[in-house]
C-alpha cells in the first residue's frame, strides 16, 4: 500500500496533553508519550509489529466514517516516520510505515465534528458497529469522553478477520473474559456525571452508558438499518485498507456476510447487555 502523504508534525499542545494525560495512563503504559499535533489536532501513533494491524485499522475507519464516532485513522508515509523521529519522542525501534497508523485522539474531537451528537445515538453506534465488524473489546480503554458526555471510540485490532470463528454470534458472546463481548454491559446515568478514570480503575469490563433506554433502543434500530442498507462496493474498502488476493476475498466476504445477519445479531445483543442491571 503506496501512501503519498507527508504531514507536519509538532509536539503536542502540552496544557492540553496535561489536562488529558490521566485518560492515557493504561496501567504502566502512557500514551501521553505518542501523542503528536498536526496543526490544531492531536493525533496517537499506534506501532505494532503485526502489519495485519494497521490493515484492520484502516479498514474500520473506512467502514465507519462519517456514520459514527469512531477516530479518525491515517496511514503514514517513510517520510512521515523521518519527520516522526526528528521530533525527538520515543519511538520503536523497529517503526515503519507498513506498521504504523495515526489514530486521532477522541477526547480532542469537538461536538460539532461527530456525526452522532448525543449519548444514546454515540453508545449505539459503537456497539452496532461492533457487532458488524466483529469488535471485541469495546470497553473502557476503548473509547473516551469528550467534555459533552460523548464518547468516540477506537482500537480495532481485535476486529473483522483477526478471529474468524467469531462470525458466529454466539461463539462472539460467548467468552466473558476480559475484553470480549460477553462482558458488554449498558446502564442508565441519566444526567450523572460519567467518571473514566475510576472506571478504568476497577476491573477491566465492557461498561457502556447511556441516558435511557428508550432512546438508545431507537438508536439502534436506526443505525441497524442504516448498516443493512449500505450498499457501497466494501471490496474497494478493502483493497484501499491494503488487502490483497485472498485475504481480500475472505474479509469481503465477512462483512457482507455479518451485514446480511446484522438485526438478528442485534436481538443476541439485546440477551447480553442488560444482564447485572
Amino acid at each position: 500500500m503506496n501512501v503519498l502523504n507527508i504531514f507536519n508534525f509538532s509536539l503536542p499542545d502540552q496544557n492540553k496533553l496535561e489536562l488529558w494525560r490521566p485518560e492515557l495512563k493504561y496501567g504502566e503504559q502512557d500514551y501521553g508519550t505518542k501523542v503528536v499535533r498536526m496543526g490544531q489536532q492531536h493525533w496517537i501513533f499506534k506501532h505494532s509489529p503485526d502489519t495485519g494491524v494497521r490493515k484492520r485499522e484502516l479498514l474500520a475507519y473506512l467502514l465507519g466514517k462519517d456514520l459514527i464516532n469512531i477516530a479518525e485513522v491515517k496511514p503514514v508515509s517513510d517520510k512521515d516516520v523521518t519527520n516522526l523521529k526528528d521530533l525527538g519522542i520515543p519511538l520503536p525501534d523497529a517503526i515503519s510505515a507498513d506498521n504504523t497508523i495515526l489514530v486521532r485522539l477522541a477526547q480532542d474531537y469537538s461536538v460539532s465534528e461527530l456525526p452522532l451528537k448525543t449519548l444514546d445515538e454515540a453508545t449505539a453506534g459503537e456497539l452496532v458497529f461492533s457487532i458488524w465488524t466483529r469488535r471485541r473489546d469495546a470497553h473502557e480503554n476503548n473509547h473516551a469522553y469528550i467534555k459533552e458526555k460523548i464518547p468516540v471510540f477506537f482500537d480495532h485490532h481485535a476486529s473483522l478477520n483477526f478471529e474468524p470463528v467469531l462470525i458466529d454470534i454466539n461463539t462472539f458472546f460467548k467468552n466473558v473474559g476480559a475484553g470480549h463481548a460477553g462482558t458488554w454491559r449498558v446502564k442508565e446515568v441519566g444526567n450523572n456525571p460519567i467518571d473514566i478514570l475510576r472506571m478504568r480503575s476497577g476491573q477491566w469490563s465492557g461498561n457502556h452508558f447511556i441516558y435511557n433506554v428508550e432512546g438508545f433502543k431507537e438508536a439502534v434500530s436506526k443505525l441497524t438499518a442504516l448498516f443493512v442498507s449500505d450498499n457501497r462496493d466494501f471490496k474497494i474498502l478493502v483493497k484501499q485498507a491494503g488487502f490483497e488476493g485472498e485475504e481480500a476475498e475472505k474479509i469481503s466476504n465477512f462483512i457482507y456476510s455479518t451485514q446480511s445477519t446484522l438485526p438478528t445479531d442485534i436481538e443476541e445483543m439485546y440477551k447480553i447487555i442488560w444482564k447485572d442491571n
